[in-house]
């Protein structure tokens, strides 16, 4: 049976700009695992920003706030700053002279709007 040419070209193109996501992604960035990536990019002022679309039906800004913090602290950041209501978070974490700043929101019942920015700039 011959597979047509252009599917396997759509597969592989699927597959590489997945890769390419996945890659800018700094780990530092907690990414869960069902979240669309909405925004990965580097600024010129030396931060990263991420930006993703998580289901809401599976989490609540709770769970996952501190999910996050968990996977923060397993990184060596230290939390400098946490506000964690039922409909939103603010968090701020340090690591020696690198920042984190997490944001959630609950958007709708469906979707939790979640922002991250990294301070790439280490010194």
């Amino acid at each position: 049976m011959k597979i047509s040419s252009r599917i396997i070209l759509i597969a592989v193109l699927g597959l590489f700009s997945s890769n390419i996501m996945a890659t800018q992604l700094p780990s530092d960035i907690y990414h869960p695992a069902s979240a669309e990536i909405l925004k990965a990019q580097p600024l010129e002022n030396g931060e990263f920003v991420a930006e993703f679309k998580v289901n809401a039906e599976h989490i609540s800004i709770r769970e996952l706030a501190a999910r996050v913090i968990a996977d923060a602290r397993e990184k060596g950041f230290s939390v400098e700053q946490s506000m964690v209501k039922r409909d939103n978070a603010d968090i701020k974490f340090y690591r020696d002279n690198q920042k984190l700043k997490v944001s959630l929101e609950l958007k709708s019942p469906r979707a939790i709007e979640y922002k991250a920015a990294l301070d790439l700039n280490k010194n």
